[in-house]
């Protein structure tokens, strides 16, 4: 009976597993058509819209044909009434020209030399300002060096210390430990002098 109800059990649950499997599946199914149908529109929009400007800017390059078609025929008029002030204009002008480019002959002159001169400055500037930088790095170099010896030196000299330290207390040990070891036997040879003496004189009374 118990088995029974499992399988029962297991059934319904394998039967909902599909129906939430198959809903998700179509959940998914739609938002991709929805997706794709969203990109159809936008390309027709797209589509479209290149079509209208294409047939608008022929007609606007049509309209700009006549237009300059008109103007050519009112400016070529134009020009030849034109070509005769300017004929005029550039003898003026030729005059002007002789004089202009004497003028800026002298004034390129002028430039050139102010150029030179601030040329030099700035090198100078230049190798004033790498020669004091050299020199600050120099000086920063050094300090830190001498820093770092310091702390070598410094370090090297305490550990020379605590060598001839601890040197030094093992032979002050050692020699503690002769002069005691010399005391107590000097000891013992006077306390056994003493028995000696001391069993001596009972040995020698009756």
């Amino acid at each position: 009976m118990r088995g029974r109800q499992v399988r029962a059990k297991a059934k319904r649950a394998a039967k909902a597993a599909t129906h939430i499997q198959a809903a998700v599946r179509m959940r998914h199914q739609r938002a991709a058509f929805q997706r794709q149908r969203a990109a159809a529109v936008t390309l027709q929009a797209a589509v479209r819209g290149f079509t209208a400007r294409r047939a608008y800017l022929a007609d606007r390059a049509a309209a700009a044909a006549a237009a300059v078609a008109s103007a050519a025929a009112a400016a070529a008029a134009e020009v030849e009434a034109v070509a005769a002030a300017v004929t005029a204009a550039a003898e003026v002008a030729a005059a002007a020209v002789a004089t202009a480019a004497a003028a800026v002959a002298a004034a390129a002159a002028a430039a050139a030399a102010d150029a030179a001169t601030q040329v030099a400055a700035s090198v100078t500037i230049q190798r004033r300002v790498r020669g004091w930088i050299a020199r600050e790095n120099f000086l920063n170099i050094r300090a830190v060096s001498v820093v770092c010896q310091a702390y070598c030196r410094g370090g090297k000299a305490r550990r020379g210390f605590l060598r001839l330290k601890a040197a030094a207390v093992t032979a002050q040990s050692r020699w503690r430990g002769k002069v005691a070891r010399d005391r107590h036997v000097a000891a013992v040879h006077t306390f056994k002098v003493l028995q000696a003496r001391v069993r001596g004189k009972q040995a020698g009374q009756p």
